[in-house]
């Protein structure tokens, strides 16, 4: 149900429905986790810890839980512990897990080496084709390194789109309108995302879709953010 509600841009909602299960079954390391990853949307930082810590206790040797925490080193911008966690999620699940992947990709991004990061961001699309900010991100890194090997045909955008279109989540639109070069819309949809979900700014600042906004005032007044 929190998932469902985080989906649907509710995330308070979302918090109170994932605290009242993690209440319920205490023991379980899947809704310690989904709780900590509402919280971490919401920029509660320190409560994200304590529960992604929890469900790393719980089950320690779970993948996701793992790629959870990563994408929380990631936010604080401790990016070798970061890249530690995401291998260790990968060692347990490289099949299915695609956060690791994801936070991984961003990671390698955000230190240039783009082809590093157009090969996680493709295994991502390779577990889950209909991700729809996998699929953003290969475009955006198109359209920084370009390159036909991307294989980024007007199928493939036209495909993007589709997806986004279904989705009611504000980060994925906005980012759309950013590769796209729709800038104006791209900041607009996400000061929207970032007053729903606060974390999304930190998101924001690892995202090749974001590649062509990170000098632009209104974007890193919107990322430039302190969290607890």
């Amino acid at each position: 149900m929190g998932t469902t509600f985080r989906w649907l841009n509710q995330f308070g909602k979302a918090l109170e429905h994932c605290q009242i299960a993690a209440q319920l079954e205490p023991k379980n390391a899947d809704y310690h986790g989904a709780l900590g990853d509402t919280q971490l949307w919401l920029g509660l930082f320190r409560d994200a810890e304590a529960s992604l810590m929890k469900a790393r206790m719980l089950a320690e040797t779970d993948a996701r839980s793992l790629a959870l925490y990563a994408r929380l080193l990631l936010w604080r911008s401790e990016c070798d512990q970061s890249e530690a966690m995401c291998s260790r999620s990968l060692s347990v699940d490289s099949s299915n897990e695609c956060l690791a992947f994801y936070v991984r990709a961003c990671l390698r991004y955000a230190s240039k080496d783009f082809r590093a990061a157009r090969e996680d961001f493709s295994a991502v699309v390779r577990i889950d084709p209909d991700r729809e900010m996998g699929l953003l991100a290969l475009w955006a890194i198109h359209n920084v390194i370009g390159g036909d090997e991307a294989g980024i045909t007007e199928e493939f955008r036209d495909k993007t789109r589709q997806l986004v279109a279904r989705s009611p989540r504000l980060l994925p639109k906005s980012a759309l309108h950013a590769v796209e070069g729709e800038h104006d819309l791209a900041l607009e949809l996400l000061a929207q995302a970032i007053k729903a979900a606060p974390g999304t700014s930190a998101e924001a600042k690892v995202l090749p879709q974001f590649h062509f906004l990170r000098e632009h005032p209104l974007f890193i007044e919107l990322t430039d953010r302190a969290f607890d």
